[in-house]
C-alpha cells in the first residue's frame, strides 16, 4: 500500500513539473519561433499528464467507493441484486418443519430464496474453501470450513433451515488467541471448550444422521508457519496429531473421532449411508473411515490425478463418482466398493468443460449425479451451467434451463434436500451478500 501511495506521488510531481516547466517557456520565449513548438509541445504534454492523473485519480475513488458496503447497499436499494436475479417469495414456516412452499417450486430453474442483507446479526462471508453437508433430521443446511489466508478465523459450523429460512451459527468463531495445542498434541481452539481450528475443508464434510454428527475429515494446513499469516511455529511444533473430527449436533460440540485421522485436504469426499462409512478420495487411492468405530482403511487403489476434485456417491449403484481437478479435468472416475481400483470413464458423447473444486451432489430421485459447471468470461460475470451424468450409462447431459448467470468460483456448497427433494445452493455474485439457491429437477 505505502508503494502505491508512492508511485502515486511520484506521478503527480512529474506531471505539475511538466506543466510548470511548459509554462515557463511560453512566458519567457513566445517571440522566438525556433522554440515555439516546443513551447506548445510541452504545454500539450502537461495538459494531457494532468488529464492522465485526473483520469487516473477518478478512477482510484470509485474503485474505493464500489468497494464500500454503503455502495452495495445503496446500488442493491435502486437496481437490485448485481446478479440480476430477484428473491422468489417463500413463506417461512417453523423451524424443522417441511415448507409446502419449497415442495411447489417451478422444476428445472435456479431459484434465489434467501439472500442476506450483509448487515445481519448472523451475516457472514461465504468461505470458498469450506464445505457443505445436509441434516435431514432437522432440515438445515450444514457449513463448516475456512478460507483462513489471514482474512477468516471462521471455525464455527453454520445452519440454514429450510422451514424458517432463517441462517443461525453453533457458537461465536474462536478467537486466535485462543488457538493452543492441548494435552494429547491435538490443535484446539475455544475458551469454553476445545473445537478445531479454522481450516479448508473443501469436499470433505459428510453428515451421518444415525449418530447425529457432522465429520470433517481435513486439516489446518495452510495455518502452518510456512505461510506467511500461519501460527508461530514453536506452537506448531508441538502438534503431535491432526484428527478426524466429529461435530455432535445435539450436543453441541467437538471430538475427535480419530486422532491420527487420514487427511482430505485439498480433496473430496462422500458418504454410503447404508454401510455408514465416509468415503475419502485421494490422488492416491480411496479410504473409508467406520463411524462407530472411528477406524480409517484404505479400501481402493487410483483416484482423480490432482486435487480440488470433488465426489459423490450414487446410492443405487453403489458408485463413488468423482470429477474434476485443479488442472481443469473433464474426466469421471468410478469406483465401486469392493473393487481393487477405480475406472477412468471413456464418456464417449458430450462433456461439460473441465473444471476444479466443482459443487457434485447425487440426486436419487432422478438418479443422475448433478454438477455445476463454469463459464468464464473475461470482464464479465460469467455463467454457471447445471449438467447431469449417468453412473450407468456413462453420458452427461446439459440442464439448458438451469444456469446461473455469473460464475460461482470455488464452491463446495451443494447439497441434496431429501424432506423437499431439491438441490440446494449457497453462492454470491462477487461481494454480494451471501444468498441460498434451490433447484428442483424431475
Amino acid at each position: 500500500m505505502q508503494q502505491s501511495i508512492w508511485y502515486e506521488m511520484v506521478f503527480w510531481w512529474a506531471a505539475a513539473l511538466m506543466y510548470k516547466i511548459s509554462r515557463v517557456i511560453l512566458v519567457l520565449l513566445p517571440e522566438l519561433k525556433m522554440f515555439s513548438f516546443l513551447a506548445r509541445y510541452m504545454a500539450l504534454v502537461g495538459v494531457l499528464a494532468n488529464a492522465a492523473a485526473a483520469a487516473f485519480l477518478m478512477y482510484w475513488f470509485a474503485g474505493k467507493v464500489s468497494d464500500t458496503e454503503f455502495y452495495r447497499d445503496t446500488r442493491r436499494w435502486f437496481f437490485g441484486s448485481a446478479d440480476g436475479v430477484e428473491l422468489t417469495t417463500v413463506k417461512p414456516v417453523a423451524p424443522g418443519v417441511v415448507n409446502p412452499e419449497l415442495r411447489s417450486l417451478p422444476a428445472g430453474v435456479w431459484l434465489k430464496i434467501h439472500q442476506q442483507t450483509g448487515s445481519g446479526p448472523d451475516d457472514f462471508s461465504r468461505q470458498s474453501h469450506g464445505g457443505a453437508a445436509f441434516d435431514p433430521v432437522r432440515g438445515r443446511l450444514m457449513l463448516f470450513g475456512s478460507d483462513t489466508h489471514s482474512t477468516d478465523w471462521d471455525n464455527t459450523v453454520r445452519f440454514f433451515d429450510m422451514g424458517s429460512l432463517h441462517w443461525s451459527s453453533a457458537y461465536p468463531p474462536d478467537d486466535r488467541a485462543t488457538y493452543r495445542v492441548n494435552p494429547q498434541g491435538i490443535p484446539v481452539a475455544g475458551s469454553d471448550g476445545e473445537r478445531p481450528w479454522a481450516m479448508h475443508t473443501f469436499d470433505a464434510v459428510e453428515f451421518d444422521p444415525i449418530s447425529d454428527r457432522l465429520i470433517v475429515a481435513s486439516h489446518p494446513e495452510h495455518l502452518s508457519p510456512a505461510k506467511p499469516w500461519g501460527i508461530k511455529k514453536q506452537l506448531w511444533k508441538q502438534i503431535e496429531s491432526h484428527p478426524t473430527w466429529a461435530y455432535l449436533v445435539s450436543e453441541n460440540s467437538w471430538q475427535p473421532l480419530a486422532n491420527n485421522g487420514v487427511s482430505f485436504f485439498p480433496y473430496g469426499a462422500t458418504f454410503d449411508l447404508n454401510r455408514r462409512v465416509y468415503i475419502g478420495v485421494k490422488s492416491t487411492g480411496y479410504w473409508v473411515l467406520d463411524i462407530d468405530t472411528g477406524r480409517w482403511e484404505k479400501i481402493g487403489k487410483g483416484g482423480p490425478p490432482g486435487w480440488h476434485n470433488a465426489a459423490t456417491f450414487d446410492s443405487d449403484r453403489e458408485v463413488v463418482v468423482s470429477f474434476g481437478t485443479n488442472k481443469g479435468a473433464d474426466e469421471v472416475w468410478q469406483y465401486r466398493l469392493g473393487e481393487e481400483r477405480d475406472k477412468l470413464m471413456p464418456t464417449p458423447g458430450v462433456r461439460p468443460p473441465g473444471g476444479g473444486s466443482t459443487p457434485l451432489v447425487y440426486h436419487p430421485g432422478i438418479k443422475r449425479v448433478v454438477a455445476l459447471i463454469e463459464r468464464k468470461k473475461a470482464g464479465g460475470p460469467g455463467s454457471t451451467e447445471t449438467w447431469l451424468y449417468s453412473t450407468a450409462e456413462d453420458a452427461w447431459r446439459q440442464v439448458p434451463t438451469a444456469s446461473i448467470p455469473f460464475a460461482i468460483g470455488m464452491n463446495y456448497d451443494m447439497v441434496y434436500d431429501p424432506n423437499h427433494e431439491l438441490l440446494v445452493l449457497v453462492a454470491n455474485y462477487l461481494k454480494e451478500p451471501v444468498a441460498v439457491w434451490v433447484l428442483r429437477l424431475e
